[in-house]
């Protein structure tokens, strides 16, 4: 096994900053490339209410949308419209914990039910219900599903203000996170239509690139957006790692250069210059490397595996040893980490920790297939 394929490193690129909020009334979006450059356009609650009511009857994912259509009507004090939708989406999403908080804001006024049920009690009724009917979400559905109603929310922005370019560059971040690439290229190349200036823009077409292994494609969009912002240090750690992707060694180690001397604190390119160093073999400058990562900011565990690696392959077993146990302290998940304690235990011939951290690593490691055949 080589040094490369026993742990890799995971990838270290940045796009750029953005926040989708929510207020009671008022849906805005904000785009902030700097704390000083905040972009917002903001509509009437009454846009949401006319296009989220044909979206939640006919989308399978907008039960979310429909309970935050039922919450505008809430907002607005149409209280009998709030009972209509909970009375018709509550069986159809009940797994959707917004539905029980629409439900309880509408018990909480006597007007929604019989007089015959006092709203404490029609409370307690409907979160035993609740309770007894929900299981627990997945975590990455539940996620897609937020991505999805974000996605929901920008087009809408989008339709109302059609030459912002800032939001096609949100929209298409959402539809990168949603792993639709060509929906993404589509609102970024949209949005270098409107400002052909933005290098955010050309920036995250780049990501989208790294993720279709398209490297070529990826180091001329970071290209671009350099020409714009020739000193952005993320920018130039992206092209470095767009570079080694593409294993063009010497020109990955000048961009990781140039960009710690745009900014010397900047932790990924120390992070990504050792995983450089790691896969070709060159543990000395890969430990270095991942050391004044460390100094920046010891709470990635990822830097402590790597470390680790190169620790164990130059033969420094104790110190491979505290790299790893400090990373799995971080991150106790990390499957493969265990397995390199037990090996490395082993070469510094600790035989009882090496059967402990085995032991560890083939209870954990059943299930997931790539591990049960490799190991």
């Amino acid at each position: 096994m080589s040094a490369a394929d026993a742990y890799a490193a995971k990838k270290r690129v940045r796009g750029e900053p953005f926040q989708i909020a929510s207020e009671m009334g008022i849906v805005g979006f904000k785009m902030s490339d700097e704390p000083d450059d905040e972009r917002f356009f903001r509509r009437q609650i009454k846009y949401p209410l006319v296009i989220l009511n044909p979206l939640a009857c006919f989308n399978d994912y907008g039960a979310g949308d429909t309970f935050w259509h039922g919450e505008c009507f809430v907002v607005v004090g149409h209280h009998g419209s709030v009972k209509d939708f909970v009375v018709w989406i509550w069986p159809r999403h009940t797994l959707w914990p917004g539905g029980f908080i629409e439900m309880c804001m509408c018990i909480n006024n006597r007007h929604f039910f019989s007089k015959g049920i006092e709203p404490g009690r029609a409370l307690l009724l409907v979160f035993i219900v609740f309770l007894a009917a929900c299981a627990a979400p997945d975590s990455a559905q539940q996620r897609r599903r937020e991505l999805q109603r974000d996605a929901v929310q920008l087009r809408m922005g989008q339709a109302l203000n059609p030459i912002d370019a800032a939001g096609y560059i949100q929209l298409g971040a959402i539809y990168h996170q949603l792993g639709e690439y060509e929906n993404a290229l589509n609102a970024f190349q949209t949005a270098l239509a409107l400002d052909e200036s933005h290098p955010h823009a050309y920036n995250n077409m780049g990501l989208v690139y790294l993720d279709l292994r398209l490297y070529s494609e990826a180091i001329s969009m970071f290209q671009g957006a350099l020409e714009i912002a020739p000193a952005n240090a993320a920018f130039l750690n992206n092209l470095g790692y767009a570079y080694d992707s593409a294993d063009r060694f010497d020109e990955a180690l000048d961009a990781y250069r140039r960009a710690l001397e745009a900014d010397a604190t900047f932790v990924d390119a120390y992070a990504n210059l050792g995983e450089a160093y790691l896969n070709r073999e060159m543990y000395a400058a890969a430990i270095q490397s991942y050391e004044q990562a460390l100094v920046l900011d010891d709470s990635d565990a990822t830097v402590y595996f790597n470390l680790g690696l190169a620790y164990e392959e130059s033969g420094e077993f104790l110190r491979a040893i505290q790299a790893y146990e400090k990373g799995l302290a971080l991150d106790n998940t990390e499957v493969a980490a265990y397995y390199r304690l037990a090996h490395t235990y082993q070469k510094n011939g600790n035989t009882l920790m090496m059967r402990r951290y085995l032991d560890d690593f083939l209870e954990r490691a059943e299930g997931i297939p790539h591990l049960e055949e490799q190991f």
